[in-house]
């Protein structure tokens, strides 16, 4: 309902579970479609100089998978089923496909016949009474939170016998109360889990309304966003794994790094060896569902493995020791991949190295440190002496212990400054204004207050960067040092003041200016917008002048041979990089580059002018007579629909071949 008030054609039973959309007016999804997990669907995307807007049309019984995405102009025919971070493109001839297909890659293309997607999502979810328990079960849940929320607080403030007015009772609030919700969220999760849903057989198929019900009720609470806040808010991302032993899982290896991950129902079956590192924002999926039901298959990861951020994990694939998982990348189900192996890219490509660790770190930062010299960037000498550290592993134990007690006061101690910054403006303007204008007041108080508080915040990382307390331009670092500690600590202040603080004054001059305060090298007449994520290291962007950038996935680091790396990133001129997709750590972008949704670049490489799309990121070339043949038959296919539609979809269809229509006019004059 949503999604249709703000215009979108939606049929009837339909599935979305959280998907992005950017135009929702331009959006068509046919009835008894599933939209998975974090979809992405894109009706803009910049092309050179370009803006283009086109439609997106998913037809009738279409299901994508986690992280999917589906850009302007694309069509998915009936019955198709998009798989787990598959990129749809108008450049896909749909035109020759005879019934059910599934679309694999990126950029996607056509893969084996399947069954009816419509086995794919349970009729239950198109029943009233389903979705009745969907929200009773909500409630219940929000109101079990909350109640705990407000108890604790109420009995804190009591016990601590608070007198001092607001400002000490708010400041209690954010230091305690903050911890307490936090920890009863993550109560109620787990409490809820391990009721409702037991440890469930990996060796049947499970049915029945009353086991879809426990499974989206876990899947939602998995993924809230909430949980997310509240692991990283109260726990170490090294301590992450003891929320998945609370959930039931045992096969939980030590001294395990894993950041923020996104878990399904089913998450007892995940098995994780020794030393994983395990990037931000993964989908550990372990449920297959097919026409018998749902049913599990575990995930296997072996000794000192390391995953990419946001990297896709599929039911029952399987890594053995010493291997190495790309960023965006994915792990296809039944995958197995042997020692050493390495695995970048969708599809994935798999290679092994006979490299040892120590001489791959080396001869990268080797290097970035000659590039260095060549363009006469000078650093800090930090930062310089770094360039070849071979820092071994420090203490797990230790680190976890300094990260909770960062984690206690970091975020208190952002409002304790915002706090005091209002109470001292406040009595400041109380001469000046008065006590009568009690609204205008306020109102220029909270404003005067965000833009200090904004630029203390800037002034502090800027001068943690240049004095090389905070300086991750390059070098490398072993996990659980005094410098990963520095970096984890920094880098949550840097998201925090590049994404959130700053969300309101992105694409502006005044973004550009902070960036340039923290050693970031911006250019003139640039679109900046890093989106409410933000960005992890500030001080090796490079952006040249007239740039569009518009994506949270740039980063200054990656892990690789049992280290974390650093090294800069390079934009060029009038470079266009769209949302969703992303640029990795010693990349070089020439000038007029594109970058389309979900365009993935690899580390080390550079790229010359043109568009790029895909991941890995290849070169596109568009014939102009193949894409107006496209076009055309899109039109034609436009106006057989029209004639078997009901007359009260005639406007929408009318408009939809006006607009198709004048992109194959256009491609034929060009």
């Amino acid at each position: 309902p949503v999604y249709k008030l703000l215009g979108a054609n939606i049929g009837s039973d339909v599935l979305i579970d959280s998907a992005i959309v950017d135009v929702p007016s331009l959006v068509t999804i046919r009835k008894s479609a599933s939209i998975g997990f974090c979809t992405r669907i894109v009706c803009g995307e910049m092309r050179g100089d370009t803006l283009f807007i086109c439609p997106v049309e998913l037809g009738q019984r279409v299901k994508t998978e986690p992280r999917s995405s589906i850009t302007p102009g694309s069509y998915v025919p009936d019955g198709c089923l998009v798989r787990a971070w598959a990129c749809v493109t108008s450049t896909l001839d749909t035109s020759t496909i005879g019934g059910a297909k599934e679309l694999v890659g990126s950029p996607a293309s056509l893969g084996e016949d399947i069954e009816a997607v419509s086995s794919h999502v349970p009729p239950v979810t198109q029943g009233y009474i389903y979705l009745l328990c969907q929200i009773v079960i909500m409630y219940i849940i929000s109101m079990i939170t909350f109640v705990g929320v407000g108890v604790s607080c109420v009995l804190g403030i009591s016990l601590v016998k608070v007198r001092a007015g607001d400002l000490a009772q708010l400041l209690y609030f954010v230091g305690a109360g903050l911890p307490v919700a936090f920890f009863v969220l993550l109560l109620v999760i787990i409490i809820t889990k391990r009721t409702i849903l037991r440890r469930p057989r990996e060796d049947m198929q499970h049915t029945g309304v009353s086991f879809y019900l426990r499974v989206w009720t876990i899947d939602t609470l998995l993924l809230s966003p909430l949980l997310a806040l509240a692991l990283e808010y109260l726990l170490p991302p090294s301590m992450h794994h003891y929320f998945l032993r609370a959930m039931g899982g045992e096969a939980i290896g030590t001294q395990t790094f894993w950041n923020s991950p996104q878990l399904r129902a089913g998450c007892e079956h995940i098995s994780i060896g020794e030393a994983l590192h395990s990037g931000f924002l993964q989908i550990w999926d372990t449920q297959v569902v097919s026409a018998e039901g749902i049913s599990f298959k575990g995930i296997t990861i072996g000794d000192n493995c390391t995953l990419g951020q946001r990297t896709v994990v599929m039911p029952g694939c399987s890594l053995n020791e010493h291997v190495t998982c790309g960023a965006e990348s994915i792990l296809l189900q039944d995958m197995v991949v042997q020692s050493n192996g390495t695995i970048v890219g969708n599809p994935p490509d798999v290679f092994f190295s006979s490299q040892n660790d120590e001489y791959a770190v080396d001869q990268l930062q080797t290097r970035l440190h000659l590039r260095n010299q060549k363009s006469f960037r000078h650093r800090s000498t930090l930062s310089v002496l770094q360039v070849h550290s071979t820092n071994n592993d420090g203490s797990v134990h230790l680190f976890n212990c300094v990260a909770i007690i960062l984690n206690l006061i970091k975020l208190p101690g952002v409002v304790c400054v915002f706090v005091a910054y209002y109470y001292l403006f406040d009595y400041a303007l109380f001469g000046i204004i008065g006590s009568e204008r009690v609204v205008l007041r306020v109102c220029v108080n909270a404003f005067i207050t965000y833009l200090v508080g904004i630029m203390s915040f800037a002034l502090l990382v800027s001068f943690s960067t240049r004095s090389g307390l905070a300086s991750f331009y390059s070098g490398s670092s072993g996990y659980y040092t005094s410098r990963f500690i520095v970096w984890w600590f920094f880098m949550w202040f840097n998201r925090l003041c590049s994404g959130l603080l700053l969300y309101p004054i992105h694409g502006t001059f005044l973004f550009n200016i902070w960036l340039r305060m923290t050693g970031a090298q911006i250019g003139e007449r640039c679109f900046i917008d890093p989106g409410a994520a933000g960005w992890f290291e500030l001080d090796g962007i490079q952006i040249g002048d007239d740039s569009f950038v518009m994506t949270p996935n740039m980063h200054g680091h990656f892990v690789d041979h049992g280290k974390l790396q650093f090294a800069p990133v390079t934009i060029g001129q009038k470079a266009r990089v769209n949302d969703g997709a992303t640029v990795m750590a010693f990349t070089e972008i020439s000038g007029n580059v594109t970058l389309l949704t979900q365009c993935t670049t690899v580390k080390g490489g550079t790229l010359d002018s043109g568009i790029y799309m895909g991941n890995v990121a290849e070169l596109l070339k568009i014939n102009e007579e193949i894409k107006a043949s496209q076009l055309r038959r899109e039109l034609i296919r436009l106006e057989t629909n029209l004639a078997e539609q009901e007359p009260s979809e005639d406007e929408d269809m009318n408009m939809r071949i006006v607009i198709v229509g004048q992109q194959a006019f256009g491609a034929a004059v060009l």
